[in-house]
């Protein structure tokens, strides 16, 4: 599924389908991006910030009358803001040339402002509706797991939906963005580091080229 940097929020919402339609009883979700192909490294605005990154999740079916531990979905998505992050040549609408290659059109470009705007819009909004959807509140969560995208971006979100400190999980300052693997990465060193704990509420949230947005509620 190509979702940009919301992919793992789509994938687990698309594989959470097929299982409890009884379609399949496990799926191996697999969240893989090496951003570094498509970066101009003399454009510090995107070069800084990326990073090449993978993280696999398994599901399965549980017992039937046991509930589900993925609780509540909220998706989006929104073309008419394409063209604030984008690899502008290189596709089907403009194919590779040498016109590419003399434009630096096959490099990712953002505008960075818009992004930010939207990032937070985008998180608040989708967090506010997942919770909604689920029953829950701000304070029955143990785990926020945004997108690693920029810690301004998710200080700004997170200070706007009133959550505590404790509960906000960043590996940002290692390893950049790492797009749709950033959520899986971070869940994997939380479970090495045996912070989670049977039951624990962890919401993630993405936001993306696309543009893409979604946020997921899980119990551990």
């Amino acid at each position: 599924m190509s979702a940009a940097c919301t992919g793992f929020v789509y994938a687990l919402s698309a594989a959470t389908a097929w299982i409890r339609s009884g379609m399949y009883r496990k799926i191996l979700m697999v969240c893989v991006d090496t951003l570094s192909h498509f970066l101009d490294w003399t454009d510090r605005s995107t070069c800084i910030l990326f990073g090449d990154g993978a993280g696999a999740m398994l599901l399965e079916a549980g017992p039937a009358n046991g509930g589900s531990n993925v609780i509540s979905f909220d998706l989006h998505a929104d073309g008419s803001g394409s063209n604030m992050l984008i690899v502008p040549e290189g596709g089907s609408r403009k194919p590779f040339s040498e016109t590419t290659l003399s434009s630096r059109g096959q490099f990712l470009r953002m505008d960075g402002p818009a992004v930010y705007k939207f990032a937070i819009s985008a998180i608040t909004e989708s967090v506010h509706a997942v919770l909604r959807e689920s029953g829950l509140t701000i304070a029955d969560v143990q785990h926020f797991i945004p997108h690693q995208a920029n810690i301004r971006i998710i200080d700004s979100a997170a200070k706007k939906l009133g959550l505590p400190e404790g509960v906000i999980r960043t590996n940002l300052d290692r390893f950049g963005n790492t797009s749709s693997a950033s959520i899986p990465i971070v869940l994997d060193e939380l479970n090495r580091a045996q912070m989670l704990k049977r039951g624990d509420i962890i919401v993630t949230v993405g936001f993306g080229a696309g543009l893409t947005w979604g946020a997921s509620i899980i119990r551990w």
